[in-house]
């Protein structure tokens, strides 16, 4: 693509071929081509520029890094005036803290953005993954009120969502299934990882694998920019950690082992507090 037309979708070719190099662990390749896409974008492009780097810093394990980045976006496209660009970043950023278990930072920071309404979808479900019911409805509501095109289902759909994501965050795996049942079938990464987590917490292993798996070919969707900027690495690696799990669990132990060190693969000189992290080295020493 950019042999044929190197400035294609703004040269997203570019930040493509940063991320295959990335996982080739051509790190030095990766960082100079996405510094190479860095230069050649337009200014516009350029405010979403450290949510990219915030997916890089996933996959080398700075989840800590990540986040920062991640709010470096938001409120630069805020400053710019683009609302409904950083609420995007800004959905990503909560869908990130909520399956990382990081939940306070990222809903501080989301109570003080001033997107002109268009915040109400991420702080709702930052509001009800804590348990704030009343503060969630009213995020979602205000968000209705500045978006009437949004359709009544719409916010019903983001209520039954929130819901589940409060389930999720008590480990009520039965509470999280029962609200996905009302809703239509996602293709999102985050949403996918945590209904096959519910399964798994019941030891339905049958059910939860294929979802994993499908989490994790979803989310590595780069389609488009809108896509590229709601990737998000974190989902990939918790997937395979949790299917090292399920290898384990079935004494697959191939599978197992293999899963396990493919996630602590980008933990290598990390200092995260992810726990996955301590479990996964803690598996491998029991299979080997």
């Amino acid at each position: 693509m950019i042999e044929i037309r190197p400035d294609f979708q703004d040269y997203l070719a570019y930040l493509k071929l940063a991320f295959i190099y990335l996982e080739q662990r051509k790190f030095e390749l990766a960082e100079s081509t996405l510094r190479e896409y860095n230069s050649r974008i337009t200014p516009l492009s350029r405010l979403y520029f450290p949510a990219f780097e915030a997916q890089f810093k996933q996959f080398r394990g700075h989840l800590e890094a990540a986040r920062e980045s991640y709010r470096d976006a938001v409120t630069q496209l805020r400053k710019a005036g683009q609302s409904p660009g950083a609420d995007r970043i800004l959905y990503v950023l909560a869908s990130y803290a909520v399956i990382e278990g990081e939940i306070a930072g990222a809903l501080e920071f989301a109570r003080k953005v001033e997107l002109q309404g268009d915040e109400g979808s991420a702080l709702a479900m930052l509001e009800a993954a804590v348990g704030n019911r009343d503060a969630a409805e009213h995020a979602l509501e205000r968000t209705f009120r500045n978006s009437p095109w949004l359709g009544p289902l719409w916010i019903e759909e983001r209520r039954i969502t929130n819901e589940a994501w409060y389930a999720a965050t008590r480990n009520d795996a039965r509470g999280f299934l029962s609200a996905a049942a009302r809703l239509p079938d996602y293709n999102d990464g985050p949403f996918l990882l945590a209904k096959a987590r519910a399964h798994l917490n019941l030891k339905e292993y049958s059910a939860a694998e294929p979802l994993f798996r499908h989490a994790l070919s979803t989310s590595r969707s780069a389609a488009a920019f809108a896509a590229q900027t709601r990737r998000l690495p974190l989902v990939e690696l918790l997937c395979h950690f949790h299917l090292g799990q399920i290898g384990e669990a079935q004494g697959r132990r191939e599978q197992a082992v293999k899963e396990y060190r493919e996630f602590l693969s980008h933990f290598d000189g990390s200092a995260t507090r992810l726990p996955q992290v301590a479990e996964a080295r803690a598996a491998l020493t029991r299979l080997q």
